[in-house]
């Protein structure tokens, strides 16, 4: 699969690339062999129907859970699977398209899902299952990050260099280029900025948002959610040992209580208050055995909400800031 293609996707005719339901994988890739996904509605909806190829991408089954059910499998000579679909079981009447190059037919994916072409459901499903087959947990949804739980530790991501490199970038020396601006997301601005989607991106903004002066600094908040085994536990300790290291990165003393977004003041993140919140992150286990269950999905999984709030003190004649 190709990641970040230019031009429109195809769609059309009887060549469209779609999306077709499955009772089994939610979604299935198709090609549409008879119909069209995108010609006027007929007067009969409820009769309108269209035959669809089943089309899985060349790594489907290195990448997919059950690659070999039976639903996507056929016995026939070429190999494949044709579905007729009733189109009045989809939103407008509509089969959703995929998001594919025009001129090579392959999936386009983004690291910022407001830049896909074409985002429904299946759209954004399929790009996160790209993105976490190419081993990037991580995918921007404008200012909000999705995290896929890997089921692994992918020790590249979460090194003191990416930790200082996200510091740097979005605390310290940030380039005006680089300030978030919803008002372009449309027109691709998240897809242009050089760093890819991660965790450490929200808990740089946020540590940003504290250090600001000129009455823009703030208390932030920063949610985390999901489903039982999502990695929320995880991710909470990851960008708190964030937070309690961007203060002492070479870009911190550098600014020296200015610098950085604006006049961003250095706040107190000394080794004995990191300290503290590697107390605090090793405290979990305690908490944990109070309330945690075995679920279907997490042998350990967190049974009750976590509310953990960290005080930041800045020089001496500013407010403190709480996270």
């Amino acid at each position: 699969m190709a990641d970040d293609s230019n031009g429109p996707p195809s769609g059309g005719g009887t060549s469209a690339k779609v999306f077709i339901r499955d009772k089994v994988y939610a979604w299935l890739p198709g090609e549409v062999i008879d119909g069209s996904a995108s010609s006027p509605v007929p007067q009969d909806v409820a009769r309108a129907t269209a035959s669809v190829r089943v089309t899985l991408p060349d790594d489907w089954d290195q990448s997919t859970f059950m690659p070999d059910h039976k639903s996507i499998r056929s016995t026939g000579a070429d190999g494949t699977v044709v579905r007729k679909v009733k189109l009045s079981d989809y939103a407008g009447n509509e089969l959703p398209l995929q998001n594919v190059d025009a001129k090579t037919g392959e999936f386009v994916g983004k690291s910022d899902m407001a830049d896909l072409p074409h985002l429904h459901e299946a759209a954004i499903l399929y790009n996160l299952k790209d993105r976490h087959r190419r081993g990037m947990p991580y995918t921007r949804v404008g200012d909000i990050v999705v995290a896929v739980n890997p089921y692994r530790w992918n020790h590249g991501i979460y090194t003191e260099e990416m930790r200082t490199f996200y510091a740097e970038r979005l605390v310290w020396n940030v380039e005006e280029d680089n300030l978030s601006n919803r008002d372009s997301i449309l027109s691709g601005y998240f897809d242009r900025l050089v760093h890819e989607p991660h965790v450490y991106e929200t808990s740089a903004h946020a540590y940003g948002g504290l250090a600001l002066e000129g009455g823009e600094g703030r208390d932030q908040a920063i949610l985390v959610s999901g489903e039982s085994g999502a990695g929320k536990t995880e991710t909470v300790k990851i960008v708190m040992t964030h937070l309690a290291s961007i203060g002492t990165t070479a870009g911190a003393a550098a600014a020296g209580g200015g610098g950085g977004k604006g006049e961003a003041a250095t706040l107190e993140t000394s080794p004995e208050n990191a300290d503290v919140v590697k107390k605090i992150l090793e405290s979990n286990p305690l908490f944990e055995a109070f309330g945690n269950a075995k679920t279907l999905r997490n042998d350990n999984s967190s049974r009750f909400g976590k509310f953990t709030k960290l005080h930041f003190h800045a020089p001496e004649g500013s407010p403190r800031a709480v996270m």
